[in-house]
C-alpha cells in the first residue's frame, strides 16, 4: 500500500532571517545587469511609462521589508500613455527581465491615473514586503 496526503490551507510563516534574505534577493534582481533597473507601468500589455530607478534600487532589508531609494526621485519625463489607465506594474532589471509585478491600485497607488502622453511620472515611495 501507499500513503497519500493533500495540503490544507494553512498559515506558513518564515523567520525574519529568511524574509530578509528573500527581500534582499528581490532587490539584487532589480539591480541585475549593467545599468539601473526600471519600473514599468502598463495598461494591460501596453507600456505607458518606464521609470529608471536608482542603482542600487532598494536599501537592505529590515524585517523582510526593502524600501525604494527615491533620492533623487526616479522619473519618466515623457510618458507614452494616451489617457491609458494603468493596471499593472513591473519592476525589471536593466535588460527588461521582470523581477516582480503587481496590480494598480491594489499594490501601487498612482496620484494620477490614467496617464497621458508627455506626462512626467515619478515614483516617490515604494516598499516591498517578503511574506511572513
Amino acid at each position: 500500500g501507499y500513503i497519500s496526503g493533500s495540503s490544507k490551507k494553512m498559515a506558513i510563516t518564515h523567520s525574519t532571517t529568511i524574509r530578509d534574505g528573500f527581500a534582499n534577493d528581490v532587490a539584487a534582481g532589480v539591480d541585475g545587469g549593467a545599468g539601473p533597473g526600471q519600473l514599468v507601468l502598463k495598461a494591460t500589455a501596453a507600456t505607458v511609462s518606464t521609470i529608471p530607478v536608482n542603482d542600487p534600487a532598494f536599501g537592505a532589508s529590515v524585517n523582510g521589508v526593502i524600501t525604494l531609494d527615491v533620492t533623487p526621485v526616479p522619473e519618466d519625463s515623457s510618458a507614452t500613455g494616451s489617457g491609458s489607465s494603468v493596471n499593472i506594474f513591473e519592476f525589471q532589471d536593466s535588460v527588461g527581465t521582470v523581477v516582480f509585478s503587481g496590480a494598480v491600485p491594489a499594490d501601487l497607488t498612482l496620484s494620477k491615473n490614467p496617464i497621458d502622453a508627455g506626462d512626467t511620472v515619478q515614483i516617490t515611495s515604494f516598499t516591498y514586503t517578503a511574506s511572513a
